[in-house]
């Protein structure tokens, strides 16, 4: 079957859930790394010296968030977000270096944020829906929805039931 494009709400979705699957563990590795520097923050909260820290704090917290979900994207081929919505990034030629192309991928998402999300609107003018970060990497979102092998999660009850109870125990 031919694959269409991912769309705009299951991407965002699958960001959503990414975020809550993946940011207990970068803010676990945060604290690891910066325990110093929180600790300095909690005793003196108006310091000069902290308006740096949250900047570097930040930053990692997207380069750690990036590197997870390119480990994942290099590995399956899809973040845990994606796999739930059943989408799947897919590398154009050469499929090389697809770690890094990935993390040069989701480093790029979080500038878009910075660019005050211009670069996502250009998935809107895209006849294959690709973002500006996609076009970079050479890859394409696309959703694997009508693949009749690809497993089925919303008919499996049980699957639903744990994601529900993993969402509540989070909140």
């Amino acid at each position: 079957p031919k694959k269409s494009a991912a769309h705009l709400t299951d991407r965002f979705f699958s960001f959503a859930i990414d975020y809550l699957v993946i940011s207990p563990f970068v803010f676990f590795l945060l604290y690891l790394t910066f325990n110093n520097g929180l600790s300095f923050w909690r005793a003196q909260p108006t310091a000069p010296e902290n308006e740096l820290f949250k900047l570097i704090f930040a930053f990692s917290f997207a380069v750690f968030f990036s590197l997870i979900q390119s480990a994942f994207i290099a590995a399956w081929r899809a973040t845990p977000g994606q796999y739930f919505l059943k989408i799947r990034i897919e590398f154009h030629e050469p499929q090389t270096q697809i770690f890094f192309r990935s993390f040069f991928r989701q480093i790029s998402f979080w500038g878009s944020f910075l660019l005050l999300g211009i670069p996502f609107m250009s998935m809107m003018t895209s006849r294959s829906r690709q973002t500006f970060y996609d076009r970079i990497a050479d890859v394409s979102v696309v959703s694997r929805k009508d693949e009749p092998d690809f497993f089925n999660f919303e008919k499996e009850y049980k699957y639903w039931q744990a994601f529900m109870a993993t969402l509540v125990l989070f909140t």
